[in-house]
């Protein structure tokens, strides 16, 4: 999964799990998994981490995180035609947050070379509704098949083939698994929430060179099948990646 993208998952799902059950406020950096190539986050001009920003956001009246990704099928690794991974906060006071991402140091001898600066805007819009996870499952399903299909029919394109069977194998899953992002959501995040992000972790097949999209074809029946099915995949994955980080907090 995209890493700007992964984080705010996190952000939104354990910020959530704060906001709705109370308790301590979780510090996601620099521990989680989505934080392991950063080596500096502020929040509007705070650098003290994500358990303070937290509780401002609760003392400012904040009752909810949700996530919102552009809907370019362009959207790799950073921003797109003016569309920003972004997300709202929503309660008594509303505003949105969305990150930048700077190199600080190429050379860090622990890989954490990026700085994340969080900036606010307010937001006037409301926030949008919880998508119906069990309807999107069906489609990144056959998404997921329709990619597979187009896999084994181009020697480049078919070694991302197992990355589409081990996705749809989590979609089915009692016990998803991700893959590289241990700590992603709470341990206890609603499980067909769960099996959406695992599917979508190891299905995000896009980025720069030699990623999936990184490709053309002189046929062009095989090109026309191709764009077709990588602008669906990526509209179900974008669809699954919001509605598993936007899912109601669990009862606890």
């Amino acid at each position: 999964m995209n890493g700007e993208v992964a984080q705010l998952v996190a952000v939104v799902a354990h910020g959530n799990n704060f906001l709705v059950r109370g308790g301590d406020p979780p510090e996601l950096f620099p521990g989680n998994t989505t934080f392991m190539y950063v080596g500096e986050v502020e929040f509007a001009g705070h650098a003290d981490g994500t358990a303070p920003w937290f509780e401002r956001l609760r003392a400012a009246g904040a009752r909810r995180l949700w996530l919102h990704l552009p809907e370019s099928n362009r959207m790799l690794s950073g921003f797109v035609g003016g569309m920003h991974p972004a997300l709202w906060a929503d309660g008594q006071s509303r505003s949105l947050w969305i990150p930048s991402w700077q190199v600080r140091d190429r050379k860090d001898r622990d890989r954490r070379i990026w700085a994340v600066a969080y900036g606010e805007l307010p937001l006037v819009a409301p926030p949008p509704r919880a998508a119906q996870v069990l309807d999107l499952a069906t489609e990144l399903d056959d998404a997921l098949a329709a990619a597979d299909e187009i896999a084994h029919r181009n020697d480049y394109l078919e070694h991302f083939a197992h990355w589409f069977v081990g996705a749809r194998s989590q979609l089915h899953s009692d016990e998803p698994v991700f893959e590289h992002l241990t700590d992603l959501v709470p341990s206890d995040w609603d499980l067909e929430a769960r099996r959406l992000l695992a599917a979508s972790e190891r299905a995000w097949v896009f980025g720069a060179m030699r990623s999936w999209n990184d490709i053309g074809f002189e046929d062009k029946e095989l090109e026309r099948d191709y764009k077709a099915v990588s602008a669906r995949l990526y509209a179900a994955i974008r669809a699954a990646v919001e509605a598993g980080a936007n899912a109601p907090v669990p009862d606890v």
